[in-house]
């Protein structure tokens, strides 16, 4: 969704995204994404491989997520 963006670094707090399965290379490479996750309901993902993988700026806590 975000992959190898190399400007974007915007909340997606507010993103329904309790549906989505698969997060895969999410933000694969970004550049600039350093926001902090802990509003996501992500109990549905099943796929997360190289969510951040090569990511250069990210660096923030997600432990709030809800994970099923």
């Amino acid at each position: 969704m975000f992959s190898l963006a190399s400007g974007f670094n915007q909340s997606i707090n507010g993103c329904d995204v309790s549906k989505v399965t698969q997060m895969d290379g999410m933000f694969y490479k970004t550049q600039q994404f350093n926001q902090p996750l802990n509003n996501l309901d992500v109990s549905s993902v099943w796929n997360m491989r190289d969510m951040f993988r090569g990511a250069k700026a990210f660096n923030k806590d997600s432990n709030h997520s809800k994970v099923g």
